[in-house]
């Protein structure tokens, strides 16, 4: 007659562990097992992403009272699994020097990225200039985005404060 049992992996692993311990009572080989088969260690709760992560929920409420209040669009992210993400916009805003849009993404462990999306549309040595008035402030850039940290909220808000000084965002019609 035969009988169906279930084992865990950690049954398993202690027989094969018994089996062996009786067989070579070696420490050595022992050992040798007994690291090879180590239980896999638990992993940590995935830290929550998009709009859930509490470093962008201070971001935003930090800076949805700036003088231009972004327009803030709620969304979940196209992958699978879907992501609930958010994003702060300033555009598409005229300002005296052109059109220009500055936007901030969640971010999620498909696009991890911190970062200031900044562009003008019809006048990129405007555009090359606002990229300049951020790295004089500290952050890098590559001339579409700007590093930020969401850690650094106040800073960044004194900072898009300073920015909107001299760029003044206009609502187009």
């Amino acid at each position: 007659m035969k009988k169906v049992i279930t084992l865990t992996e950690s049954d398993l692993v202690k027989i094969v562990k018994r089996v062996v311990k009786e067989q070579d009572k070696s420490p050595t080989t022992y050992n040798k097992l007994e690291k090879a088969i180590q239980m896999p260690k638990a992993k940590s709760p995935k830290s929550p992403e998009g709009r859930n992560n509490p470093l962008w929920k201070k971001l935003v409420s930090t800076l949805q009272y700036l003088k231009y209040p972004p327009k803030v669009l709620t969304f979940d992210s196209y992958g699978r699994p879907s992501i609930p993400s958010q994003s702060l916009n300033w555009g598409t805003t005229a300002g005296d020097r052109g059109l220009y849009g500055l936007s901030i993404a969640s971010t999620d462990s498909t696009s991890p990225k911190e970062q200031i999306q900044l562009f003008n549309t019809n006048n990129k040595e405007n555009q090359m200039n606002m990229h300049k008035w951020w790295q004089s402030k500290g952050y890098k850039t590559n001339g579409r985005e700007i590093e930020i940290k969401f850690s650094d909220a106040e800073k960044l808000k004194e900072n898009i404060e300073l920015f909107f000084a001299k760029y003044p965002p206009i609502r187009v019609k």
